[in-house]
């Protein structure tokens, strides 16, 4: 009886944990291992393929910005070198303008420097203060641009009234 008895404490357990369910997990125990395991990596893997849709449509959004960016920052670099070209423009006329300028100003100090002084009825007969040279020149007996009609004119009357004697 004791084979009896130790079977139907077996089937007592075994009927009170579940009876066919235990069985089967005992005997069935790895593939369902297996299978969970599939289960929760299938149930990982659309989560991270959602994830990656998710990060997909950001790294869109992302990169159409970039492109937004590019497209301003390539609009304000043309924008600049057009305005360095006016500003160098800009710049070589103001040099234009401040060279013409210095220009006049020298002309006019020159001007300034060859006033006559004279009265008006000497005004013919005016040398420039700077022409001292030409004094010399006058009191040798050389005649410049200024004195030259007189001096032939004189001349000419000396001549004459030398052939007159």
């Amino acid at each position: 009886m004791e084979i009896n008895g130790i079977l139907e404490v077996i089937v007592g357990a075994v009927a009170s944990l579940g009876g066919l369910s235990l069985i089967k997990f005992l005997f069935f125990m790895r593939p369902e291992r297996r299978k969970a395991a599939a289960e929760a990596e299938l149930k990982e893997l659309e989560a991270d393929e959602k994830e990656l849709g998710v990060m997909r449509g950001l790294i869109e959004s992302l990169q159409q910005r970039i492109e937004q960016q590019d497209k301003k920052i390539s609009e304000l670099n043309a924008r600049i070198d057009t305005l360095y070209v006016e500003k160098h423009e800009l710049e070589k006329r103001n040099n234009d303008l401040v060279r013409e300028a210095n220009e006049l100003r020298l002309q006019l100090m020159e001007a300034q420097h060859n006033v006559c002084v004279r009265p008006d009825d000497e005004c013919l007969k005016r040398m420039p203060p700077r022409d001292y040279c030409r004094l010399v020149k006058l009191a040798k007996g050389g005649y410049d641009k200024y004195h030259a009609p007189e001096a032939q004119g004189d001349g000419d009357a000396a001549e004459s009234s030398n052939n007159e004697n």
